[in-house]
């Protein structure tokens, strides 16, 4: 009969470089969402439709980098 270890591992929280980067990282989505965002005002279908499929698309991403930061 084998022996299993029941211990729990928990993983390191992130570096400081890592939360720099994903800041940045952070910073460009909401940016460039705008970025879309504004074209999508200037244009008319169907490429404004497009432009806010994309700023939406960029909103997610925004959100994404938003739960690795946490509260930070």
């Amino acid at each position: 009969m084998s022996e299993y270890n029941h211990e729990v591992t928990v993983a390191p929280g992130p570096t400081k470089s890592q939360i720099r980067r994903w800041r940045r990282y952070l910073a460009d989505e909401i940016a460039e969402g705008q970025i879309y965002r504004d074209l999508a005002h200037r244009s008319e279908k169907p490429e404004r439709d497009i432009l806010h499929g994309l700023a939406d698309a960029e909103d997610r991403h925004a959100e994404h980098w938003r739960s690795l930061l946490g509260n930070d």
